[in-house]
């Protein structure tokens, strides 16, 4: 579904360097490694936000400096970590923007959008949301309501950049089941995620970065060792396999207590 290979592009103080990458259609991605190393440029990078300085980057099987924008919005949603608004769209309003790649400028939403629409809302768990203004919403439920509009939009590619930020443990679990199952019935899907537990456990694929460039990439539980952790982080990690799959956290020092009791 995309293919890049040897990709350069970024911002005059940051930037990819030689990224090349295979994503294939009805897998779950996770992108992962510390702050500042380039995952969120390389979410940008795919999505048409920022363009290419070196390399070539094909979407679907098409050159992505000859899609149109409307082309580009039918084959990939794109999930920022924030949304901002000061118009007082309800979270129906928003989600049923999704459906804009489909139709004709100045073309009234169908009954078919509606129900797409109405469909993103409640797979994404913010139906009960659906009129209300988003600038009445917490970060967690704007967040969701972006989901549902990247659900409604329909496209072959999804790339979400943190998309369980602001949302507690039992939505955070509800949205990567949902996008395992996207990426089940087809998607290509390329999550942005600090969770590496959560990444083991919900992702088919790894890509671990590092300074601008891909550090590591394959099965979560390959990629994952206490070495390359460090090497990426900087820190000590423990990788523990257990019934429900694989642990990973930073490993805490113990204070020193001096013989004290």
């Amino acid at each position: 579904m995309i293919t890049a290979e040897s990709v350069s592009a970024g911002y005059t103080d940051f930037k990819l360097e030689n990224i090349s990458l295979k994503l294939k259609r009805k897998t779950f991605y996770a992108l992962s490694g510390p702050n500042g190393s380039g995952k969120t440029t390389l979410i940008r990078v795919l999505g048409g936000i920022i363009s290419l300085e070196k390399g070539s980057l094909n979407i679907c099987g098409r050159n992505s400096v000859n899609l149109s924008a409307v082309e580009r919005g039918r084959l990939i949603s794109h999930i920022p970590p924030e949304f901002q608004s000061s118009f007082p769209f309800t979270v129906r309003e928003i989600v049923i923007m999704g459906r804009n790649a489909h139709i004709g400028r100045f073309t009234p939403y169908s009954e078919k959008d509606r129900e797409a629409a109405e469909r993103a809302m409640n797979d994404a768990g913010c139906l009960e949301l659906a009129e209300k203004n988003v600038t009445e919403l917490s970060s967690g439920q704007r967040q969701l309501a972006l989901l549902a509009r990247a659900i409604a939009q329909d496209t072959p590619v999804m790339l979400l950049d943190e998309p369980s930020s602001h949302l507690d443990p039992a939505q955070a679990s509800r949205v990567y089941t949902l996008l395992e199952r996207l990426a089940e019935r087809g998607k290509t899907v390329v999550a942005v995620m600090h969770d590496l537990t959560a990444a083991a456990g919900y992702c088919d694929n790894l890509i671990l970065m590092k300074e601008g460039g891909i550090y590591a990439q394959g099965e979560p539980e390959k990629v994952l060792s206490p070495g390359r952790l460090k090497e990426a982080y900087g820190v000590t990690f423990t990788v523990e396999k257990g019934k429900g799959g694989l642990y990973v956290g930073t490993m805490r020092k113990r204070k020193e207590t001096n013989g004290e009791n």
